[in-house]
């Protein structure tokens, strides 16, 4: 079994590349036996491509799990067409809310794991968009108008993409192993949890795949994230001031506390993958590094969040509770909120109040 932390180590420059490959396939393939790959919604004149991609996918997986536990791994679905696929997807459990693939100025979703439920059993699913991971084949075969070098650069970003989400994958194998009986059958009774695991879940799998991608991946990783920064403050108090006008609490918080989720996971991205690969921001992404020193509200409130998370890598996978997992991450997150311009107050009845007080910045007119 892969460790709990897989990291991808360096290769013995002792070995030959005939005993490097050997070394490798001596680790034992994790993927269960009854794991299959769905490539859906390509037209019959391409079925040749299709099946083609569906081979390529199933032998990265092959390598993957013997970097990352994909035991959990129930079925990978390449789509063509990928919004449908994730309206699609049986959770194996009741919900209203049905899978939608992140949408805004900042970030486009691309690929998706969630969790499911077969008797009882916790599982995933890996959706993959066949428009960003057609670059693993050949290129003789597809007609795609790109330089050679531009489709060279596709095929890698489809590799690191894959890479990402079976970190994922092996996350929630890990969580579910230590916590048996929590992911998607215990609720969140708390605003703030939500960013701290999602945050925690994109830190997670960024580290583990690291090694998978490179600079391009760093590049925008930091261009988010900067974007986001700049971005967070001035829309956050827009939000409130149309609070002060139409009152709807409900509204306010589905838009605000989404915002600077968006915010922390943005920077988490960022930050598992530079700890993944042993860089420090400051050498690596500067520009994100130079925007949070000139964001005042933000620069502790970053140093802290990073803390946070080297601190939960420490003890990855030997947590007791699930609040030992995300309570240092939502610590921060509400002081984030604050500084934000709102602050969340728990009742003993287990219900909250939100304080909006006034500033400044966020009085109409």
């Amino acid at each position: 079994m892969v460790s709990d932390r897989s990291e991808a180590h360096e290769p013995d420059a002792e070995l030959s590349q005939d005993e490097l490959v050997a070394k490798f396939l001596e680790r034992p393939c994790t993927l269960a036996g009854d794991m299959c790959v769905t490539v859906r919604g390509f037209a019959a004149e391409a079925e040749a491509v299709a099946q083609k991609l569906g081979r390529a996918v199933v032998t990265y997986f092959q390598i993957l799990s013997r970097f990352m536990d994909l035991s959990r791994v129930e079925r990978v679905i390449v789509a063509a067409d990928y919004t449908a696929a994730l309206a699609e997807v049986d959770r194996g459990i009741e919900t209203k809310n049905i899978l939608v693939a992140t949408k805004d100025e900042l970030m486009t979703g691309v690929a998706m794991t969630p969790a499911v439920l077969r008797d009882g059993v916790l599982r995933c699913q890996v959706l993959l968009d066949a428009n960003f991971v057609i670059a693993m084949l050949e290129r003789d075969s597809l007609p795609i108008a790109v330089s050679d070098d531009e489709f060279k650069e596709m095929g890698e970003q489809a590799h690191y993409l894959i890479a990402h989400e079976a970190g994922h994958a092996h996350d929630q194998a890990v969580i579910d192993r230590q916590l048996p009986g929590w992911i998607l059958r215990e609720p969140l009774r708390h605003y703030e949890s939500g960013a701290a695991l999602t945050s925690l879940s994109e830190y997670t799998a960024c580290r583990l795949s690291a090694t998978f991608g490179g600079g391009r991946e760093t590049k925008n990783y930091e261009e988010t994230f900067a974007k986001a920064l700049a971005t967070t403050r001035e829309e956050g108090n827009r939000i409130i001031i149309a609070y002060r006008t139409h009152a709807d609490l409900s509204s306010f918080v589905n838009e605000f506390i989404p915002l600077y989720t968006r915010l922390v996971k943005a920077y988490s991205y960022l930050l598992g993958h530079l700890d993944g690969l042993g860089q420090r921001i400051e050498d690596a992404a500067p520009t994100a590094y130079q925007a949070v020193q000139n964001t005042a509200w933000f620069t502790d409130l970053a140093k802290r969040w990073h803390e946070a998370l080297q601190q939960g890598w420490e003890i990855y996978g030997t947590w007791k509770s699930p609040e030992e997992m995300y309570m240092p991450l939502q610590r921060v997150f509400h002081d984030v909120l604050r500084k934000g311009g709102i602050d969340v107050q728990p009742r003993p009845d287990g219900q909250f109040y939100i304080d909006i007080p006034f500033t400044v910045e966020t009085l109409p007119g």
